[in-house]
């Protein structure tokens, strides 16, 4: 499973108006950067816990790291390794 396609395409599936080119989307604050809100940030959450299969902490959801999409990507792929 690529991971970062993944998360990639549940973000572009979510937000839809997102512009961005993958490699920028990547190390873009989405939240500072307003490109989403509060229930768009939930429904990213809950389809990364379905379609990849990890339970995300809401220490880890709170993190600095967990505001980027390329942050997510680590964050998933540390959880994947620990199962």
């Amino acid at each position: 499973m690529d991971i970062k396609k993944k998360v990639i395409g549940i973000i572009r599936k979510t937000v839809k108006n997102i512009k961005l080119s993958d490699d920028k989307l990547l190390k873009t604050d989405y939240i500072s950067n307003g490109l989403v809100d509060s229930f768009q940030i939930i429904d990213i959450i809950n389809e990364i816990e379905k379609e990849i299969g990890v339970g995300l902490t809401p220490d880890e959801m709170a993190s600095d790291e967990f505001r980027t999409p390329e942050g997510i990507i680590k964050v998933v792929e540390r959880l994947k390794r620990k199962k």
